[in-house]
């Protein structure tokens, strides 16, 4: 079992389609190694969110035993259908414990590199 506990939240950024859809990336992080895995999405629908996970995580590294996931996220009841249809334990963090969810930092980097490429390509769009 590659992942024990795998933490797992969205972040949403400057992604945007050729149609001006927002995306966002589902970002997966174990919880031993810190090893992320960023996968794009457009939809953000519990049973997409799902297919993904299992594409992208689960068939690639192996079974994750459980998921943890931010109380303060607006995904966290998306999360909570995509584990249940994929039968997962999940645990939900509580919405003050910034430092126990480690792929916060992770957003917090993408952040500050999008930030700065961004602007020295003049480029930089952030999307709220």
């Amino acid at each position: 079992m590659a992942y024990y506990s795998a933490f797992l939240d969205n972040a949403c950024g400057s992604l945007v389609d050729e149609k001006g859809n927002k995306g966002y990336l589902l970002n997966s992080m174990c919880n031993i190694t810190q090893f992320v895995i960023a996968t794009t999405t457009f939809n953000i629908t519990s049973a997409h969110l799902a297919t993904q996970f299992m594409e992208h995580v689960v068939l690639t590294f192996g079974m994750c035993a459980v998921i943890v996931l931010d109380d303060g996220s607006p995904f966290k009841g998306v999360f909570k259908v995509m584990c249940d249809i994929l039968r997962i334990k999940y645990w939900v963090l509580a919405r003050s414990n910034h430092k126990g969810l480690s792929v916060e930092r992770f957003h917090r980097f993408v952040n500050k590199v999008e930030t700065i490429a961004g602007t020295d390509r003049g480029t930089h769009n952030w999307i709220h």
